[in-house]
This record gives structure tokens, C-alpha cells and sequence, in this order.
């Protein structure tokens, strides 16, 4: 991965910065998607436990992405 889309918050050129930001917040979004469906409410699923943990990570880091974004460039 090149140094232009590799995320870095401190990334001095927006365009760049903004690239990144979205690639990130796409690939966080495709982990979530595809480990929503395993999410189950049955107790002690081990698979359901680990998608639970992945989604919740992904979210997080979405919206991290996305906030230093907003308060680099303002609204994305």
C-alpha cells in the first residue's frame, strides 16, 4: 500500500487525507457488513462472540477515521 491511502492522521495534504479516510471507513464498513449476519442472540457462541467483537472494533475505528477527518477538513 502506498504512502498516499495508508492512513495517517497527521498526513499534511487533505486530498490525500481525505482519500485515505474514506478507503478506511469503506474497508471498516465491509468488515462490519460481513460479520453482522454471525452476530447471533444464542448464548456462548464463540463465532458470535468474535463477529460481535470484530463489528464493535470496526465501528470504533470507523468513527475515529472519520472525526479526525471532520476536525482536519471540517464536514467530510
Amino acid at each position: 500500500m502506498t504512502a498516499t491511502v495508508r492512513w495517517d492522521p497527521n498526513m499534511e495534504d487533505t486530498t490525500f487525507l481525505g482519500q485515505s479516510a474514506t478507503l478506511y471507513s469503506f474497508y471498516y464498513n465491509a468488515q462490519i457488513a460481513v460479520h453482522r449476519s454471525f452476530i447471533t442472540t444464542r448464548r456462548g457462541s464463540a463465532h458470535s462472540l468474535a463477529s460481535l467483537i470484530i463489528c464493535t472494533n470496526a465501528a470504533r475505528s470507523c468513527v475515529q477515521v472519520l472525526d479526525h477527518l471532520t476536525q482536519r477538513i471540517g464536514t467530510p
